[in-house]
């Protein structure tokens, strides 16, 4: 395999290209509300952790890490979010629609004059909730189904990250301002980027437990960008599975230790935040963080039913001091949905970040998948499936050739503007001869 500076270098020389070529091409705006940012105490100057940060209006919202930091976005028409905090005074902030912008808060303190509380010793409620998750989880674990179907739609996006004004007057190409009308920002960890690269793809996807089959069915499949094996390799590596009910989680080969282990108590701490109705489901919120440093762990928050002791939604992001050669982050959220007795994964939405160090620059890879039209536990006969492959992939006749209408009608999402762009952009690249032989010389370099 190729190594990752090999292909960050021959995205950086693709990237030039489609500069120079599209130099006089027009701004694209995205259609993302992006908001992200730190909270602190006005008089200590201390983050705090577990702030509530709503857009105003919708039920869409995030929760402080333990450093004070938040971060959301949507595609819904907000003008405003709010941020409230027990014991301190609520606030409300404008923010500029389709926009990503920074906003730090210092909270003041509420003058409220509270009846005497005894606080006597006990049980932290959130271990009592994950013993429940724990004594549930084979129930409510996807993989011990007898068998799941479902429509998948999959889009995997690449960027170059770190791209900034002053990295760029250091080149040889700081005369090209104009590449700032394609760069966005990453909701996730701030850092600007450039994309150049993106894939669709539309299955139909079988599961059978007993025998073990997996059949996948492609409808459809799009791609425009730099491919090429090096490139092929590395979105290979975005089809990371992530099963939180699973004890250890498989990322890069290194196995982390899932929030929800049956020994999460020997590695993390945990604390329960709020707890609210969400699609009629009386849900808990709780947020863990590691207890000890290097170690494989993550740091995040998840909702779970107080029924079911299902996962309702999940983020884990990798800890800081995790040691995976050129992973500098890992962002990922899981999205559950009740389906007649059980809950299987709704969405999902997966950000790595390459970079050989934070202020370098390197490549942001992003996923997003969607679940449609699930049917569980109704299995296929086992003649629906190849003899004795365990996994087969079956690419339907035009499903490489369809028309624009055709995918406005099966994507689950539509495409913001300047996820359409990237389309637009490299579909004019490919028509130039030169294109080819600039990034053939960067392979073989």
């Amino acid at each position: 395999m190729k190594t990752p500076t090999r292909v960050l270098r021959i995205l950086i020389l693709y990237m030039l290209f489609v500069f120079v070529f599209l130099s006089g091409t027009s701004k694209v705006f995205s259609q993302l509300s992006k908001v992200r940012g730190t909270i602190i105490d006005a008089d200590t100057k201390e983050p705090l952790p577990f702030v509530n940060v709503t857009f105003t209006g919708i039920q869409i919202g995030a929760i402080t890490n333990f450093d004070g930091e938040y971060f959301l976005e949507t595609r819904q028409l907000v003008d405003s979010i709010r941020v409230s905090f027990v014991g301190y005074k609520s606030q409300a902030f404008k923010i500029n629609r389709h926009s990503f912008q920074t906003i730090n808060i210092e909270l003041q303190e509420s003058a409220i004059n509270l009846n005497e509380i005894i606080v006597r010793p006990g049980e932290n409620p959130a271990h009592k909730i994950l013993r429940n998750i724990i004594d549930n989880k084979k129930k409510n674990n996807p993989d011990n189904l007898i068998s799941y179907q479902y429509e998948a739609y999959n889009k995997v996006e690449i960027d170059i990250n770190n791209i900034d004004s002053t990295y760029l007057n250091k080149r040889f190409y700081k005369n090209f301002p104009f590449v700032f009308d394609y760069i966005d920002t990453s909701v996730v960890t701030g850092k600007p980027y450039l994309p150049v690269m993106i894939s669709e793809t539309v299955s139909d996807y079988y599961y059978r437990k007993h025998p073990e089959r997996k059949k996948e069915i492609i409808k459809a499949n799009k791609i425009s960008g730099l491919q090429n094996e090096s490139i092929s390799q590395f979105t290979g590596q975005m089809y990371q599975d992530i099963n939180v009910y699973d004890n250890f989680v498989q990322v890069f080969g290194l196995g982390f230790i899932s929030p929800i282990s049956n020994r999460g108590l020997l590695y993390y701490r945990y604390y329960l935040i709020d707890s609210m109705y969400i699609n009629n489901h009386w849900c808990y919120n709780i947020s863990f963080k590691p207890r000890r440093r290097q170690e494989p762990t993550f740091t995040g928050d998840i909702w779970v039913n107080d029924t079911t002791f299902a996962i309702k939604k999940v983020n884990v992001r990798i800890a800081e001091d995790a040691n995976i050669n050129f992973l500098n982050d890992l962002f990922a959220s899981y999205e559950y949905k009740k389906v007649g007795e059980h809950w299987f994964v709704k969405k999902d939405y997966l950000v790595i970040d390459f970079n050989l160090t934070n202020q370098s620059i390197g490549i942001f890879g992003r996923k997003t998948t969607s679940y449609k039209n699930l049917v569980l536990n109704e299995p296929k006969e086992v003649k629906f499936f190849s003899g004795n492959l365990v996994h087969e992939t079956i690419l339907e006749d035009g499903a490489i050739d369809r028309d624009p209408l055709y995918w406005q009608d099966i994507r689950h999402d539509k495409l913001s503007k300047q996820e359409e762009s990237i389309y637009e952009m490299v579909d004019s690249v490919k028509e130039v001869p030169i294109f080819k032989s600039i990034i053939d010389f960067a392979i073989m370099v």
